[in-house]
């Protein structure tokens, strides 16, 4: 994963875990180093399925933070490469503190 990708990532993780409401964050990928990444920033990472895709990745990120945090919590999806995302994200207030 090229370096600007990966500081764009860890940059969305960082805003994700620090917005209140914000209850776990799962990181869906192929890539060893990008899970190993995610679990360095403290995200929960799951293997995407094969096959893969967006859709695919999306429903089991979905499973995991269900599995976790109980089949009624909201799941909100973001992808990774957000670059001008900041800690904490308070348009997603109302979404967390739903």
């Amino acid at each position: 994963m090229p370096g600007l990708v990966l500081a764009m990532l860890l940059d969305t993780l960082a805003a994700a875990t620090a917005t209140p409401g914000v209850l776990g964050v799962h990181v869906v990928s192929p890539d060893p180093a990008v899970r190993a990444a995610a679990e360095a920033a403290g995200a929960r990472t799951v293997d995407e399925p094969e096959p893969g895709g967006l859709n695919v990745a999306l429903e089991a990120g979905a499973r995991a933070a269900r599995a976790e945090h109980g089949p009624e919590v909201a799941v909100l999806a973001l992808q990774a490469d957000l670059p001008p995302v900041e800690a904490p994200m308070p348009e997603l207030a109302p979404v967390t503190m739903a």
